[in-house]
């Protein structure tokens, strides 16, 4: 299992990917776009239930339970960042998400749930 600092590399490491290199491409692939700030989003939520809680959850179920628990501020969002990049992973091409979609992950929802985790990340 990570730690604190393994999740947070990971975390950054997703979203550094994101934007540099996918965020140019959101018109024409923003499926993979919210796939991949989905998973920095994922590791910054996994830093905090392990930093503040002790928990590391490997299922999206589970997980997506602490963070309705323990997260609440942000759970709308981590909710919908997760069904965007699963109708991006296994739905059909004209069900994906928008490149507005997209630019809106990038712009507003990933930032937001980054924000909230290290903003109350222990020093």
């Amino acid at each position: 299992m990570l730690n604190v600092k393994d999740c947070l590399e990971k975390a950054n490491r997703n979203k550094n990917f994101a934007l540099k290199e996918l965020a140019g491409l959101s018109q024409s692939y923003p499926d993979w776009v919210t796939v991949v700030a989905f998973y920095s989003a994922l590791h910054f939520v996994d830093a905090y239930l392990l930093a503040h809680h002790g928990i590391q959850r490997e299922h999206h179920e589970e997980r997506e339970r602490e963070v309705a628990i323990h997260m609440r501020d942000i759970y709308v969002v981590y909710k919908e960042l997760y069904e965007m990049a699963f109708r991006s992973r296994y739905h059909a091409l004209k069900d994906n998400p928008t490149p507005k979609d997209a630019e809106n992950v990038l712009e507003c929802d990933l930032p937001e749930v980054e924000e909230y985790v290290m903003g109350r990340m222990p020093s």
